[in-house]
């Protein structure tokens, strides 16, 4: 009787053991997923940034896309460079995308719309280092979307616009989603703008820019930054995002100019207690603008 309960007992425990072997190595598992929350047809990807060629959308009146697309680098880089996110609270308009963004865009988007095929279009995610609270830091933010051409446009439908990210977030729980004709992802960030002639947002779309081809055609080659001037990925490897000439760095960035000297004292005040600057950041801010009287 008792070697009969030392059996059961000791097939209980190893029943139990591997079970518990195999939770862990399925937890193991997933946590090194990483690569698979990226397209299938992935052109490009940097950490959980990406550009990549997907199946068309399937919308009855949808009409056909004119893949493969042959827009260079400057043409498309000019183009999204135009581009400028109006906020609902009547802030001033801010550049869709950084340099750095526009760098990787122009170049990987390019190639995906010349290898995509009638069926297919671009989406992507990019992450870049964007101005906030009042000009005085610049965070990493995410700006999502799903590119094509038909009827001589080029369509945009951006899915997150300039949303705060952290390399804490699970992907799998909350993915970066491109664009969608059925209806917009975001309503709260603003309007897309575009000086192109022509140019226009889709019917009652905020987050849906056409840009007509034939205003792309003369597009002036984008000015070159000199060599560590562009704007680095917040998920480059030991950079830190650089700044053009007439800039100042993310972390000494000054209080609005059009402020008198006591309004932007009481600012930088109310950022230090509200403990959105360092005590660093606050000394050396309220040292700049004495100067400035």
């Amino acid at each position: 009787m008792m070697r009969s309960f030392l059996r059961r007992h000791t097939s209980s425990a190893c029943a139990t053991t591997l079970l518990m072997l195999s939770a862990i190595l399925t937890l193991n598992g997933c946590a090194g997923l990483s690569s698979s929350t990226m397209p299938p047809k992935t052109v490009w990807h940097l950490g959980d940034q990406y550009v990549a060629v997907t199946p068309k959308e399937q919308t009855p009146t949808a009409p056909p896309n004119a893949h493969p697309a042959d827009l260079s680098t400057d043409r498309l880089q000019w183009a999204l460079a135009s581009l400028k996110l109006i906020p609902k609270d009547n802030d001033a308009p801010t550049p869709l995308f950084t340099d750095y963004e526009l760098s990787v865009l122009s170049t990987n988007a390019s190639n995906a719309l010349s290898r995509a095929t009638a069926g297919e279009e671009v989406i992507f995610a990019t992450i870049g280092n964007h101005v906030s609270l009042y000009g005085l830091v610049k965070r990493p933010m995410v700006t999502t979307g799903r590119l094509f051409v038909a009827g001589g446009m080029l369509n945009l439908i951006l899915g997150k616009i300039h949303e705060d990210v952290s390399d804490k977030d699970d992907r799998r729980l909350n993915p970066f989603i491109a664009g969608t004709r059925s209806g917009s992802l975001n309503t709260n960030s603003g309007r897309i703008s575009s000086v192109i002639k022509g140019a226009e947002l889709k019917s009652s779309r905020q987050d849906w820019i056409l840009i007509p081809l034939t205003g792309m055609i003369d597009a002036p080659p984008p000015a070159r930054e000199p060599v560590g001037s562009i704007d680095r990925s917040p998920e480059s490897p030991k950079t830190v995002p650089a700044v053009k000439s007439n800039e100042k760095p993310a972390n000494s960035a000054s209080v609005p100019s059009g402020k008198s000297p006591e309004e932007r004292l009481r600012t930088l005040n109310s950022l230090r207690e509200q403990g959105l600057i360092t005590e660093d950041e606050y000394r050396s801010k309220r040292a700049q603008i004495l100067n400035d009287l």
